[in-house]
């Protein structure tokens, strides 16, 4: 697996910019819920080659889920690269879904390639599941 669990506080101070930047660029307000859930140890994150991911185990209709809260690409895209082992990792914790929410159009393709399909969205935010 190349996904490796890291501690939040170790790297906050460099991982808290990108969230803050894509924030930003989204124009929409997430990143303090995503530096709240980090520290408060609701959310985990993962380093890879490549970027870096968040994940949230969620409860969904008494089911557990896992978010992917954020993924930052640093070059190729980690969603392609590392989706298996995030289905890997949702089982582990008895996951039976993964979700995510994203402003980020040209994910689309990719994500209904990947067998999710589009839960809701709003202006400018979409909600992607899978079922697992």
């Amino acid at each position: 697996m190349n996904l490796v669990k890291a501690d939040y506080r170790k790297h906050r101070s460099r991982i808290l910019p990108f969230i803050l930047r894509a924030q930003q660029r989204n124009n929409d307000q997430f990143a303090n819920q995503i530096d709240s859930a980090l520290l408060e140890c609701r959310a985990f994150l993962f380093l890879c080659d490549g970027g870096f991911y968040v994940l949230q185990p969620t409860i969904r209709n008494g089911v557990v889920w896992v978010n992917i809260m954020f993924a930052q690409s640093l070059g190729k895209c980690v969603l392609s690269t590392h989706m298996s082992e995030i289905h890997q990792l949702t089982r582990q914790v008895g996951g039976r879904g993964i979700e995510l929410f994203t402003a980020v159009d040209r994910l689309s393709g990719f994500l209904r390639r990947q067998g999710f399909s589009k839960d809701s969205s709003n202006d400018r935010v979409q909600h992607w599941i899978k079922e697992l």
